[in-house]
Parts: structure tokens; C-alpha cells; sequence
């Protein structure tokens, strides 16, 4: 039998919390399909990539988290609370392999460390830090006033501004030359975010028309 390959495209819908869910369950069935699928005939892929994504919301955020990770996961390896690779491979032999890392087939190694990462990313940034306190801020206070000049917005975006710091953009030590799991070439992202503060607009400055208005 030839070679075989599982491309495959991710579609991930929103619900703000339920990120906690859709961030777990995208590594989660994509280690599954690395170990365990098979092509028609029954024989093992010899690999599965990754060269869509599509998500909305919490499931755009999830995406964005698992890219991040699968296109360099070796800079992430201390943020996702490993020391080592080794550490790694531990986890996976712990959860998948009986305990035994010497199992784990060496042409599966680098893909499953990264969604081993990417997994215990999603842990970290869902579980771990996200909380509704933070996310309300200031405005948690019941004696907080906003400024006449704030433009209104029911979460703090320095907080969520601070975790994409923290995790998402590149490290002093980024490398995006050996993505795993993705397309080598291309991989196209789309997703749709809910702003988080409205636009001022000029209400008065527009004419009679009553549809523009309401649209505004």
C-alpha cells in the first residue's frame, strides 16, 4: 500500500464558555485520529494534516490557540507546564501507550507533542486563567462609575489583551519553520469576533432616514 494522507478541515462553533469544551475535544480527536485512524482499506495514515480552519467566538479563540501551538510548539513546551520534551512524552505514554514511552512510533512523535501542548494550552488559558472577575475588571466594584468619555463595553479588554501576550504572540525564541499536524504550504483561517467595544457613532450626523438610524 501507498502512503496515505487525512487532510482535514476544523469547524468550530462559538458559546463562550463552552471553549473550555471545544478547546479539549479539538486536540483531543486530533491525537485519536493520529493514533488510531485508518483509511478505507484499513491501514494506518501515515499522516493527518490540517490545512482549514473555521471557527466562531470561543471556537475562533480555541482555533487561534490550537494554530498558535501546532506551528511552533517548542517555544510553548514551558507555558503549557512541561520542562522538557520528555515530559511530554510522558504524558502521552501515561494517557495512550500503557505507561510505555518506548511504543510510541517515532514517525507520530513530533505531531502528538504538539497536540499535547496545545492541549494543556487550552487548560492553562481556559481553566486556569480565565475568570469572570477578571474578565469584568474594574467594573466588578458595584461603586464603579465609567467615565462619560469610555465608550461602554461589559468586559475588560486589558485582561484578554494580557493572555494573547502571555500566550499567543511569538516568544523570543519563536521558530515557525517546522509546523506540525498543518499543511507545510498554506493553511487558511477564518473566524468572526464579537468586539468587545462598540464604535462611537455620529447618530445625529445622519439623515432622516429611519432604516439607517435603526442600523445604527
Amino acid at each position: 500500500m501507498g502512503a496515505s494522507t487525512l487532510r482535514i478541515c476544523l469547524a468550530m462553533g462559538g458559546g463562550v464558555s463552552l471553549g473550555t469544551y471545544s478547546g479539549a475535544g479539538l486536540t483531543e480527536a486530533l491525537k485519536l485520529l493520529i493514533i488510531h485512524g485508518k483509511n478505507k482499506e484499513g491501514e494506518p495514515y501515515d499522516q493527518v494534516i490540517v490545512d482549514g480552519m473555521s471557527g466562531a467566538s470561543a471556537g475562533a479563540i480555541s482555533l487561534g490557540i490550537l494554530l498558535r501551538c501546532l506551528v511552533d510548539y517548542k517555544s510553548m513546551i514551558t507555558s503549557a507546564g512541561f520542562s522538557t520534551k520528555d515530559d511530554i512524552l510522558k504524558s502521552l505514554a501515561d494517557d495512550y501507550y500503557n505507561g510505555d514511552v518506548s511504543v510510541i512510533p517515532e514517525s507520530k512523535i513530533e505531531s502528538l507533542c504538539a497536540l499535547e501542548v496545545s492541549q494543556k494550552i487550552q487548560y492553562q488559558i481556559w481553566v486556569k486563567k480565565v475568570d469572570v472577575e477578571k474578565m469584568y475588571g474594574k467594573k466588578v466594584n458595584k461603586n464603579y462609575e465609567a467615565p462619560v468619555e469610555e465608550p461602554f463595553g461589559l468586559l475588560e479588554r486589558d485582561f484578554l489583551e494580557q493572555l494573547t501576550k502571555d500566550f499567543i504572540l511569538p516568544k523570543a525564541d519563536f521558530n515557525s519553520n517546522q509546523p506540525q499536524v498543518l499543511d507545510s504550504k498554506r493553511v487558511i483561517f477564518a473566524c468572526s469576533l464579537t468586539n468587545l467595544l462598540p464604535m462611537p457613532v455620529g447618530y445625529n450626523s445622519v439623515g432622516d432616514d429611519i432604516h439607517e438610524k435603526n442600523l445604527l
